[in-house]
């Protein structure tokens, strides 16, 4: 009701971010929020971006409400394991997870990055 009387006033309203209620702080889905709204997201093409969004939404629909800062290497391992028949969908999802977990580690939502030392798995 607020944003209409504003409307009505001729005030600029302040952009609503959809679903912020339901993103529990420290969880997986706050830090994808955190980071689709970063400059370092922001700034890639569109192309890029969609590729990148895809490969990390699946990683949400499995993980989201889980605490990034629990997260430890034998979790990501299981998930590459169970990505093993396609060597490049487990290429790219460890390389969007290392991205992703160094961006945490820069907000100070993680101490470190466990994906760092993961290797391929053949």
């Amino acid at each position: 009701m607020m944003a209409y009387d504003a409307a009505m006033r001729g005030e600029a309203a302040l952009p609503v971010e959809i679903g912020i209620c339901r993103t529990q702080p420290g969880t997986l889905n706050a830090l994808l929020v955190t980071f689709y709204a970063s400059p370092k997201f922001i700034g890639l093409e569109p192309i890029t971006r969609s590729t990148y969004r895809g490969i990390l939404e699946g990683w949400r629909a499995k993980d989201g409400d889980k605490r990034i800062a629990l997260l430890q290497r034998h979790h990501i391992e299981a998930r590459m394991a169970a990505k093993a028949d396609t060597p490049a969908a487990q290429r790219n999802y460890l390389r969007m997870v290392r991205m992703v977990l160094a961006f945490a580690v820069e907000q100070n939502m993680r101490g470190d990055n466990p994906a760092l030392a993961i290797k391929m798995l053949r």
